[in-house]
């Protein structure tokens, strides 16, 4: 009987021991927060040299001809980069030399045959981090323990070489080729020896054989045919007639039905979507040329005085494309073709987009909808963006405690993502503070003065509260802003400088005609005249402070739009009521806000020192779908946005909105209201007040 008992107990250890090595070997041998290169991971790095080098500073004789399109004369790129590291966000100008597609077996080595001379040559093997194999893409992104250990029995990855070396051939040009159809011919082009789609892959799917071709050329003799296109159109190569002779410097996968990352091209469906295997499409993307982020010009008022935000609150946005959720499906829109969600959702966002043309764009958190649905953010995080970056639009992004349910990426690795994509003014934030996301926005006059005129604070409300260690069983609560962001706060609006509000441009007989003033020049002095204090601020968070579910003040009920006729100029109203705006349908309990209470009672204690026109005027939040109401508590109004995507929870007689905001007069006035749906009328208008 021992020795049954004794077997069973070794055979069980040595079956556990075999399932530790397996999922050891099916992952990184660092962590994932750390496994590039540190800061740098997701961090753009510009490097040039200044417009004025000397004639003794090394210039490679090989480099691109002053007149190349997007290369500055004078300044190229720092050799800054590591050539044997995955980072496809990094702007890294080394070319690709050699493409090659292997399997890796639980229990070897994951990397491609390779010799010295070659390393030394062509560079080393670098895999693309992200499996080619549909069944391990879960496990892949999502570091799940059985879906690796499964889906890591043959997972095929792409692998590539890097140099910067200019007497190899350089990558010019991929193509993927199905089984059946005729591959390309012709000088310089390769055959990658094992296909894209393993023959497990073939089977499950239905699909054919698919193989990656690749064509290489000399980098002297594209700058050489370069040259001589620019010479016959006298300088002015189309950049596109002339795109293979820049080489390939990227290759990444995207999953699901979404957009390459910005700078990115599609060049090829590598597996399409197959629910049967719980996987999603595979879309091969190639870089040629690194898109550096434009530089922005500071946030700056309009001529007119105004300056309009318009807040995208939990877009809620999958890898995989997903059906609506809470919705009339009478409605004529659905009941013929049904809806998906992200479509949809993106359907709405552009609509939006073109009608109000904000000056700025605020996504107040789950963008991503986290749940194990959004299993990888990298898939998504271009989604939510691509909209704003094809209209070259400045948007701001925190995050919710959704995003943190989003794959191996960590909240501070997705805002380095969001940070360094173009048109985006979000920052990390101080890193010693708690969260990530804590940074302050100033819109300048628009003058030439260039005054500071209002803050935009963006805060970081975090996901959960921790758990008692003393009381497990009790629920910990929501995120919620931590002493040390509120410490942080208080520096920073401490070293704003006072001014005199409410703000009076320079030269006011120039000022231009004011819709508010019906036809008359705008007074600075019609409020009262002006007093000394800090820029009125607008404060952004996901997750709402407990004070939202406070009673409300009361007061002259605020300035209306007729809801109507949303055409008809404002009109005031003296009745005296709960300064109260808009439907509040989910729980009036502080269950769904922040856990603990700080950040309030700061804001409001800033006030009692700088009351309107300065001061805190207005907390902006999401969260709570249902909930579309503004109401002042404590002289400070509190807004929630309201559920914006399809995507996310709401109800059926409930229309998906955006909020926004229209700071008017230099600031001295707020304006808010909801764009409703995709109908042309406005909501719950009306303008803040604080008498």
């Amino acid at each position: 009987m021992r020795h049954r008992i004794g077997k069973g107990v070794l055979l069980t250890a040595a079956f556990s021991l075999l399932l530790t090595c397996v999922f050891y070997l099916a992952h990184d041998t660092v962590l994932h927060n750390s496994r590039i290169i540190g800061w740098q991971a997701y961090t753009a790095i510009d490097l040039r040299k200044p417009a004025h080098s000397t004639a003794g500073d090394a210039v490679n004789s090989t480099s691109p001809p002053p007149s190349t399109p997007g290369v500055v004369a004078g300044e190229q790129y720092d050799d800054a980069y590591p050539l044997d590291i995955y980072a496809p966000t990094l702007p890294n100008p080394a070319p690709i030399t050699e493409i090659t597609v292997h399997s890796c077996l639980p229990l070897t080595a994951c990397v491609p045959p390779t010799t010295p001379a070659q390393d030394a040559e062509l560079g080393k093997w670098v895999r693309v981090d992200r499996s080619l194999s549909p069944v391990g893409q879960l496990g892949n992104s999502a570091g799940g323990m059985l879906s690796n250990l499964f889906g890591s029995i043959e997972q095929r990855f792409l692998f590539y070489r890097k140099s910067r070396r200019r007497d190899v051939q350089e990558v010019v040009e991929i193509k993927l080729v199905e089984e059946g159809q005729t591959p390309p011919t012709g000088e310089g082009w390769h055959r990658v020896q094992d296909g894209l789609r393993s023959r497990v892959v073939q089977m499950m799917s239905g699909e054919k054989g698919l193989h990656l071709f690749y064509r290489t050329s000399s980098a002297v003799g594209r700058m050489q045919a370069e040259l001589g296109a620019r010479q016959v159109s006298h300088g002015s190569a189309d950049e596109a007639g002339n795109a293979t002779m820049h080489a390939i410097t990227e290759l990444d996968l995207t999953y699901g039905d979404n957009p390459p990352w910005p700078g990115f091209e599609a060049a090829g469906i590598i597996s399409s979507s197959h629910p049967s295997m719980a996987s999603s499409r595979i879309t091969l993307t190639y870089r040629r040329r690194p898109m550096r982020k434009p530089t922005l010009d500071p946030l700056k008022f309009k001529k007119d005085g105004s300056f309009k935000i318009l807040q995208l609150a939990d877009l809620h946005f999958s890898t995989t494309p997903e059906p609506c959720r809470d919705i009339d499906v009478s409605d004529p829109r659905w009941s013929s073709r049904g809806c998906l969600a992200k479509n949809d959702t993106l359907s709405l966002i552009h609509n939006w987009l073109d009608t109000e043309k904000p000056d700025l764009v605020v996504l107040t958190g789950d963008q991503l909808n986290g749940q194990s649905t959004s299993w990888d953010p990298r898939s998504v995080l271009s989604l939510y963006t691509a909209p704003l970056i094809s209209r070259k639009i400045p948007y701001a992004v925190i995050f919710g405690n959704h995003d943190s349910e989003s794959g191996p990426l960590s909240r501070e690795e997705q805002m380095q993502i969001a940070s360094n994509m173009p048109y985006s003014l979000s920052s990390v934030g101080p890193s010693l503070i708690t969260g990530t996301g804590n940074y302050l926005l100033k819109v300048e006059s628009g003058r030439e003065d260039r005054a500071h005129v209002a803050s935009l604070w963006f805060m970081d409300s975090g996901t959960h509260a921790e758990k008692d260690r003393w009381k497990p069983w009790v629920k910990p609560g929501y995120g919620f802003i931590h002493k040390d962001q509120i410490e942080w706060f208080t520096t920073k609006y401490g070293e704003i400088k006072e001014s005199l509000l409410p703000y009076q441009p320079d030269g006011a007989a120039d000022l231009p005609k004011q819709p508010w003033r019906r036809g008359k020049e705008w007074d600075s002095d019609a409020d009262g005249g002006q007093t000394l204090a800090r820029p009125p601020s607008v404060v952004f968070m996901h997750i709402p402070p407990p004070e939202s579910m406070n009673p409300p003040d009361t007061g002259a009920y605020p300035e209306v739009h007729n809801p109507t006729d949303p055409k008809t100029p404002p009109y005031p109203s003296t009745m005296t009521t709960d300064l109260v705006v808009g439907a509040r349908l989910e729980t009036a309990t502080v269950e769904g806000a922040q856990s603990q209470p700080g950040i309030f009672d700061v804001l409001t204690s800033l006030n009692a020192h700088h009351p309107a026109p300065g001061g805190v005027r207005l907390l902006v939040h999401g969260h709570m779908h249902l909930n579309s109401d503004c109401r002042r508590v404590n002289g400070i109004w509190i807004c929630f946005g309201g559920g914006s995507s399809l995507a996310g929870y709401g109800r059926k007689d409930v229309q998906r909105r955006a909020r926004v905001i229209v700071l008017e007069q230099w600031a001295a006035k707020i304006r808010t209201y909801h764009r409703i749906d995709r109908d042309d009328k406005r909501a719950d208008e009306f303008v803040l007040t604080y008498k």
